[in-house]
C-alpha cells in the first residue's frame, strides 16, 4: 500500500518536472490519478477531479468500514464516509480546495473504532 502511494507521488513529481521542461506551470500540468486502496476489511477510492470518495465493506464481521477525510484542502468540509454490511458501498461527495487531503481508514463497532491505515494525497 505504501509502495502504491510512493509510486503515485513519483508519477506526480515526474509530471511536474516534465511540465517545467516544457515551460508550463506544474499546477496546470500535473494530473493526480484516482487513488484506490484495498484492505481485507474493505476498500477506499478517491477521485481528485470531483472529490468523490467511495468505501466498500468486504467482510461480514459486525464492523463498519470507513474513512475520515481532513486536512488543509478540505477547508472544514471533510468528514466521515462509513458503510456497514458485507458487499455494501457508500459514495460521499465532498468539495475540497486545492492542496493536501489526509485519509484515516478505520473499522468501527459500536463506540469503538480501530485505525487500519493513514495516508495523504493532493487535490
Amino acid at each position: 500500500m505504501r509502495q502504491h502511494i510512493r509510486r503515485s507521488l513519483a508519477v506526480v513529481s515526474v509530471s511536474a518536472a516534465a511540465a517545467l521542461a516544457l515551460g508550463t506551470s506544474p499546477s496546470s500540468a500535473a494530473v493526480h490519478p484516482n487513488l484506490y486502496e484495498g484492505y481485507s476489511a474493505g476498500s477506499v477510492s478517491y477521485n481528485p477531479a470531483n472529490d468523490v470518495v467511495k468505501v466498500k465493506d468486504l467482510k461480514q464481521d459486525g464492523r463498519s468500514f470507513g474513512v475520515v477525510v481532513f486536512g488543509p484542502a478540505t477547508e472544514g468540509r471533510g468528514g466521515h464516509c462509513l458503510v456497514g454490511g458485507k458487499g455494501k458501498t457508500r459514495t460521499c461527495d465532498f468539495s475540497f480546495g486545492s492542496g493536501r487531503v489526509n485519509f484515516e481508514v478505520y473499522t468501527k463497532r459500536g463506540g469503538n473504532h480501530w485505525v487500519v491505515d493513514r495516508f495523504q494525497t493532493r487535490t
